[in-house]
């Protein structure tokens, strides 16, 4: 893949930037033959000097991005590169990024009230069937859904992503 170096997000424990993948991996992950797709690359800001407890939540994405999950409202991870510090996840790349930058964009155009009904129905509607998911699929708990971890498309389609926090849910229910 090559790197556009255009940052699409920045938290404590990654920085997450657009790239685009070549040829063979457009077709492998995208089943796209002959043109390079866009992804988002992931890449831990993890080193020796991290404490314990945030190097257990590289690893629990890292995790859960090995698990493969599939279902349409959560953001697909296509590989881990993990042989050496820092990690980097590839995966899906959403254009319209996150429901914080959708919600502020939006806030700056003339949108309709009926519009931003149907887009919160639309965006609830989604999240909830990817929680839904992970729940009962899975047996995971997200433990971090908020506006920054839920990511928009042009396609409509809406996708929850971050698992860093995540756990597997025990049998009394909880997330420990």
């Amino acid at each position: 893949w090559s790197a556009t170096r255009e940052v699409l997000g920045e938290g404590a424990l990654a920085i997450v930037e657009l790239v685009t993948l070549d040829e063979a991996y457009s077709e492998k992950y995208f089943q796209v033959k002959g043109k390079r797709v866009p992804a988002a690359l992931k890449t831990s800001k993890v080193n020796s000097a991290f404490s314990a407890p945030l190097k257990e939540k590289i690893r629990r994405e890292k995790e859960y991005a090995n698990k493969k999950c599939t279902h349409p409202n959560l953001v697909k991870y296509l590989k881990v590169f993990d042989s050496k510090v820092p990690v980097k996840i590839l995966m899906e790349f959403m254009d319209l990024s996150s429901l914080t930058s959708a919600m502020t964009r939006f806030e700056s155009n003339n949108i309709t009230p009926e519009d931003r009904v149907e887009l919160c129905r639309s965006v609830g509607i989604q999240t909830l069937l990817g929680l839904q998911y992970l729940h009962t699929a899975e047996g995971i708990m997200h433990r971090d859904v908020k506006t920054c971890n839920v990511l928009l498309c042009t396609e409509g389609r809406v996708k929850i992503c971050d698992f860093d926090t995540a756990r597997k849910i025990t049998k009394d229910g909880s997330a420990p």
